[in-house]
This record gives C-alpha cells, sequence and structure tokens, in this order.
C-alpha cells in the first residue's frame, strides 16, 4: 500500500483543513464561560452531520459492506476517541471570575487533539489500503470526532463542578 494509491486532496482542501483545525485549536485554548449547551453543540451537530451523511448506507444503498477488520479498526478507533476526549478533559482548565466558570484546554491539550488527527489519519490509510469502506468513511470520521468532542465536554463539565463545589467550601 503506498500513499500514491490513495485519491489525490486538493491544495484547497488542505488549506480548508489546516485552517478549521486552526482555527478550533484557537479556540480550544482561549478562556471562555462555562455553557453546557455550548460544549454539546459540536458533537450533537457532527452526529447528525454524520448520520446525513451516512443516509445511503443506512438505506443499503452506498454498496458498503462490514468486514471483520472494519470492526477490530471501529473498536481502535473507539477506544481512541474515548482517550483522547477523556485527556483532553483532563488537560482542561477553570477558574472563577465574577461568580461565573470560565474554561480553556491548556496548550498541551493541543497536543493530544493533533495526535489524534494524526492517528486517524494513519488509521484512514489502513483502512483505504485494505478496502475497507466503512472505516474509511467520512460519517465514521465524524463520528469519532464528535466521541472526542462529546468525553472531552463531560469531563470538563464534571471537573467545573467539582471545582465549583470547592471553591464554595472554602
Amino acid at each position: 500500500m503506498s500513499l500514491s494509491s490513495l485519491p489525490p486532496l486538493s491544495p484547497m482542501t488542505i488549506l480548508i483543513v489546516v485552517l478549521v483545525l486552526v482555527l478550533i485549536s484557537l479556540h480550544q485554548i482561549r478562556w471562555f464561560p462555562l455553557d453546557t449547551r455550548r460544549l454539546l453543540r459540536a458533537p450533537v451537530i457532527l452526529l447528525i452531520g454524520a448520520v446525513y451523511l451516512a443516509r445511503d448506507a443506512l438505506n443499503g444503498t452506498a454498496g458498503w459492506s462490514l468486514h471483520p477488520m472494519d470492526l477490530v479498526l471501529l473498536v481502535v478507533e473507539v477506544l481512541l476517541a474515548l482517550g483522547g476526549g477523556l485527556l483532553m478533559g483532563r488537560l482542561s482548565e477553570t477558574k472563577e471570575v465574577g461568580g461565573g466558570v470560565m474554561m480553556r484546554l491548556r496548550p498541551v491539550g493541543l497536543v493530544v487533539w493533533f495526535g489524534y488527527f494524526g492517528v486517524r489519519i494513519g488509521t484512514e490509510v489502513l483502512a483505504h489500503g485494505l478496502h475497507l469502506a466503512l472505516s474509511s468513511s467520512t460519517p465514521l470520521l465524524l463520528v469519532m470526532i464528535a466521541v472526542v468532542k462529546g468525553v472531552q465536554a463531560a469531563v470538563m463539565l464534571q471537573s467545573s463542578a467539582l471545582a465549583t463545589a470547592s471553591l464554595r467550601t472554602a
């Protein structure tokens, strides 16, 4: 399997992907008010997008077939997404400002974020090389990013609740 067998990406597509990742990264490391709806918005939007893109597969018209290797890669990716989200959530910090709670991802959390994408690209190349349509699908990518962001949000909300409770008892 060589990278030359992958479909070529246009320079514009690469530029857009890099720009989106940079914008999301800058957004994550800035302080923002803790808001449950805001934290859960991205995972929900990603899941809706995944279902929309997978509608042909769900109707049985996309020609996807489930290969045992798809299941192996799916389990690996779910574990990586859960671990990445958990670690990113733990690498977030909180502070109380004017009676409200502010949060942000520490810069070291960006290493986890970009590391997750590096691993995800690797599994994508592997899935494409093995001709695994499900494991190399865009809907699965969106679901995995939703898992990362959802777990990160859950950990951030939990740590915020604990931090707020300890500040009130102090």
